[in-house]
């Protein structure tokens, strides 16, 4: 502090202007690095948003072909049906072992776990229902 007073002290214009032009760009390049940080983490969420986003778009894609398929076997019991169902069905599982992977306690994390075990619970009830179908079991 005694360094910044006695620099104040001196008479020149020269050192006076040199003194604040020095905190004013100590301030900027504060202000900027901190900016750059923020816009950085930013960008890191931005982009595992994005990338979640076109996961959970890809999932959503892989259920519906599941869901027809399993429909269209349950209904017609055709054969060609089934064998799409069990494709898609181990695509299907493969992704929500992909999205299961991993301990964090990230809301969207946390989320994307849910919606692993609800997926399983699905395929484990629809492939209940198949068996119950080449079984005869109407109920």
């Amino acid at each position: 502090m005694r360094f910044f007073d006695k620099l104040l002290r001196l008479n020149t214009i020269r050192r006076k202007m040199l003194v604040y032009f020095m905190i004013t760009i100590i301030l900027i390049s504060i202000v900027s690095i901190f900016t750059f940080i923020m816009s950085s983490k930013f960008m890191k969420k931005m982009e595992s948003m994005f990338v979640d986003g076109v996961a959970l778009t890809e999932l959503s894609e892989t259920v519906t072909k599941v869901n027809v398929n399993l429909n269209n076997y349950l209904s017609t019991k055709h054969s060609d049906s089934l064998n799409n169902y069990l494709r898609y069905s181990d695509e299907l599982r493969g992704k929500a072992m992909d999205m299961n992977k991993g301990l964090s306690y990230d809301n969207n994390r946390l989320l994307l776990k849910d919606i692993a075990f609800m997926i399983e619970t699905y395929l484990t009830e629809a492939d209940k229902g198949i068996a119950a179908k080449r079984g005869r079991n109407i109920d």
